[in-house]
Protein backbone atom coordinates (compact mmCIF):
# COMPACT_ATOMS: atom_id res chain seq x y z
CA UNK A 1 0.00 0.00 0.00
CA UNK A 2 2.70 2.41 0.96
CA UNK A 3 4.60 1.29 -2.10
CA UNK A 4 1.28 1.68 -4.78
CA UNK A 5 1.08 5.62 -3.08
CA UNK A 6 4.48 6.83 -2.60
CA UNK A 7 6.57 5.70 -5.22
CA UNK A 8 3.56 4.62 -7.90
CA UNK A 9 1.66 7.66 -7.40
CA UNK A 10 -1.30 6.16 -7.38
CA UNK A 11 -4.26 7.40 -5.47
CA UNK A 12 -6.39 5.55 -3.00
CA UNK A 13 -9.43 5.25 -5.47
CA UNK A 14 -6.61 3.65 -8.37
CA UNK A 15 -5.06 1.53 -5.37
CA UNK A 16 -8.71 0.07 -3.90
CA UNK A 17 -9.48 -0.53 -7.41
CA UNK A 18 -6.01 -2.46 -8.35
CA UNK A 19 -6.27 -4.34 -5.15
CA UNK A 20 -10.66 -4.80 -5.16
CA UNK A 21 -11.00 -3.16 -1.43
CA UNK A 22 -12.75 -0.43 -0.64
CA UNK A 23 -11.50 3.11 -0.61
CA UNK A 24 -11.59 3.17 3.22
CA UNK A 25 -9.66 0.29 3.59
CA UNK A 26 -6.95 1.50 1.16
CA UNK A 27 -6.56 4.70 3.18
CA UNK A 28 -6.27 2.55 6.27
CA UNK A 29 -4.10 0.35 5.59
CA UNK A 30 -2.01 2.98 4.46
CA UNK A 31 -1.78 4.91 7.50
CA UNK A 32 -1.35 1.78 9.38
CA UNK A 33 1.82 0.84 7.04
CA UNK A 34 3.16 4.46 7.94
CA UNK A 35 2.72 3.95 11.65
CA UNK A 36 4.59 0.71 11.14
CA UNK A 37 7.36 2.08 9.12
CA UNK A 38 7.62 5.07 11.55
CA UNK A 39 7.66 2.79 13.85
CA UNK A 40 10.80 0.60 12.92
CA UNK A 41 12.27 3.10 11.65
CA UNK A 42 12.97 5.70 15.17
CA UNK A 43 15.39 3.82 16.55
CA UNK A 44 17.47 4.20 13.68
CA UNK A 45 16.77 7.60 13.21
CA UNK A 46 17.45 8.26 16.85
CA UNK A 47 20.93 6.41 17.15
CA UNK A 48 22.55 8.92 13.65
CA UNK A 49 20.99 11.70 15.94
Amino acid sequence: MVHLKLWEGMTFDAIADALDIPLNTAASRYRYGLDKLRTRLRPLYDEIR
